[in-house]
C-alpha cells in the first residue's frame, strides 16, 4: 500500500496488524512502517504518536526519523542522539 501512495489505508492496516498480533516478529517493522505512511500522509500528530509509541517499545529499534522532525528532539532516545 505504501508503494503505491495509500498511506492512510497502509496506516490503518499496520495499527490493526499491531493489534491483533503485538507479539509477532515483525510487529516492530510494521509499527516502524505505521509512522512512516502516516507521516507520508501528512497526519504530523498522529505521527507524533506513533513514533513516541513505537520509540517506547522499542527504544533499541531502528528510531523513527527524528531527522525529519517525527519525534520532538526532547523526546528522542539517546540511540538518536548518538554521533
Amino acid at each position: 500500500m505504501l508503494d503505491v501512495g495509500a498511506n492512510r489505508e497502509a496506516a490503518t492496516a499496520f495499527a490493526r496488524f499491531l493489534v491483533k498480533h503485538p507479539r509477532d516478529a515483525r510487529a516492530e517493522d510494521a509499527a516502524y512502517l505505521q509512522v512512516l505512511a502516516l507521516q507520508r500522509d501528512g497526519a504530523a500528530d498522529e505521527t507524533r504518536r506513533a513514533a513516541q509509541s513505537y520509540l517506547r517499545l522499542y527504544p533499541g529499534g531502528v528510531p523513527p526519523r527524528r531527522d525529519r522532525n517525527v519525534v520532538p528532539a526532547d523526546q528522542a532516545s539517546p540511540m538518536e542522539s548518538a554521533p
